[in-house]
């Protein structure tokens, strides 16, 4: 009987008699429903170079890439013929699996394989390499691209191989008036099929760059952060729903630290630790960045981790704070937001930017200091937040400006009546 499971594929070296002691021969294993099927793929590798767990060869060398290319291929056709025999309702094994593959017709690799495929590697990182928001980023794209494929060419999937720079620049502009999609959000999707694409051309699935010629521009988007009334207005705050108010906590953490989400999430007890002026500090590797963060634990900040120390984490027992998975955190923010009378959407990025503004730079910290604790690998990241902090100051100090002139311009001498 059939399962919904796709087939596991797997490779593995086996030495022949008389053979090379030091080659062995690639092989392919495919599972599916009890049974097994081999193949030999008519390669050897150096047995030192191969890794048995990951089913690869390690290194970086050319042979390395040549070879582990090779085996994604493979492994892609195999996946490729199950999903064909699944659409259409055929009888599906290991051994018809096998007979597809050593089959002469070639199998193009589609659109949505291809999608699936690289989605599927970033998985299986487990969260090491790729957030889970990027994940995300990647997923939401692959469902544009079923949706466009549908309303604009009333197909489900397309061969790779008539990708073309029309069909790119039709997606973005079904990005644009269908979705919509402001600029920066359908540029991204697009650098995610471009980021996808290229690996394709690199495993040689596809000989053309679908991309040549087009632009990808990111527009700078205006950093809003919370002025010190709006974060009074949080803190002084005491909401009776307890979601609600663990939300406006484990946001105000991350305006006094500069946390990010996903870093704030991780946070654990190990990440704390005395600095040389005897004070606590954060001490992190940044999920995004890959680059070390640490910063002094304000005393606002030190408040809310005391808070929930004795508390139970319901996601987590080694986590720090009970931080909310991000749908709800964002929900429960727009909430806070609305009953603190704040006119903009609360969002973790916010709160990392009132921490670089309202919290340290207008309050005398420089720039070099806020670029380490953020854990910027480029300053000139950072000075994005000295500007905006020099454009609020000129705007407060045009107000300044104004109510000065208004002071010292002439005022009107009322007429005095003539005595009689």
């Amino acid at each position: 009987m059939n399962t919904l499971t796709p087939p596991k594929v797997s490779f593995f070296l086996r030495q022949s008699r008389g053979k090379s002691k030091e080659l062995g021969a690639l092989y392919l294993r495919i599972y599916y429903d009890g049974l097994n099927a081999e193949i030999s793929l008519k390669r050897q590798v150096p047995i030192k170079k191969w890794n048995p767990t990951l089913g690869r060869l390690s290194g970086s060398g050319e042979l390395a890439r040549e070879s582990n290319n090779f085996l994604d291929t493979i492994q892609a056709r195999v996946l490729n013929q199950y999903r064909q025999l699944l659409d259409n309702n055929k009888k599906i094994s290991a051994p018809i699996l096998k007979s597809l593959l050593q089959g002469k017709r070639k199998t193009e690799i589609k659109l949505m394989e291809l999608m699936d495929f690289y989605i599927s590697q970033m998985e299986e990182y487990g969260g090491i390499k790729y957030a889970e928001r990027t994940i995300q980023k990647y997923n939401t794209t692959k469902n544009h691209l079923q949706t466009y494929l549908k309303l604009d060419y009333q197909i489900s999937d397309i061969s790779i191989s008539n990708i073309d720079h029309d069909f790119i620049s039709l997606f973005e502009r079904f990005l644009r008036t269908e979705r919509p999609c402001n600029n920066n959000s359908a540029m991204k999707y697009l650098k995610c099929m471009k980021k996808v694409f290229k690996s394709a051309r690199q495993r040689k699935w596809m000989k053309h760059d679908p991309f040549e010629n087009i632009e990808i521009k990111i527009i700078p988007e205006k950093r809003y952060f919370l002025s010190k009334p709006e974060l009074q207005a949080i803190e002084e705050k005491a909401f009776s729903d307890p979601r609600l108010q663990i939300a406006a906590d484990m946001f105000l953490f991350a305006c006094y630290t500069g946390l990010s989400y996903i870093d704030l999430r991780n946070l654990k007890s190990e990440n704390i630790f005395v600095g040389i002026d005897g004070y606590r500090w954060i001490s992190i590797n940044r999920k995004k960045t890959d680059t070390s963060s640490n910063v002094p634990l304000l005393p606002r900040a030190l408040k809310i981790i005391e808070k929930y120390r004795e508390v139970p984490n319901p996601f987590c027992s080694e986590l720090l704070l009970p931080m909310p998975n991000y749908p709800l955190y964002s929900k429960n923010l727009k909430e806070i937001a609305r009953i603190c009378g704040i006119k903009r959407n609360l969002t973790s990025h916010i709160a990392r930017h009132t921490f670089a503004t309202t919290v340290t730079l207008a309050n005398g910290i420089s720039v070099e200091a806020l670029s380490r604790m953020l854990g910027h690998k480029s300053f000139k990241t950072t000075q994005i937040y000295a500007k905006v902090v020099e454009e609020r100051i000129s705007e407060e100090m045009q107000i300044l400006r104004q109510k000065f002139e208004n002071e010292s311009s002439p005022k009107l001498v009322p007429k005095y009546v003539k005595s009689q």
